[in-house]
């Protein structure tokens, strides 16, 4: 399944998106987050629902 968000201000938030990315990547204890890892080409790039750990999810929505 595929959703698509449609925003007024695109730029804004994958501004947004991405400093929510950096955050989890920065923080200890996300650190062996298996979703967050660059070689797994999961949520380090790009957030995934069904990947993405509950504590990610809940900041992830709370921000859309």
């Amino acid at each position: 399944m595929l959703g698509l968000l449609d925003v007024k201000y695109p730029e804004a938030l994958a501004e947004e998106l991405a400093i929510l990315r950096a955050g989890f990547a920065a923080d200890p204890y996300f650190r062996d987050v298996p979703s967050m890892q660059l070689q797994q080409r999961k949520t380090a790039l790009f957030f995934h629902a069904k990947d993405d750990i509950p504590e990610v999810r809940h900041e992830l929505y709370s921000l859309l």
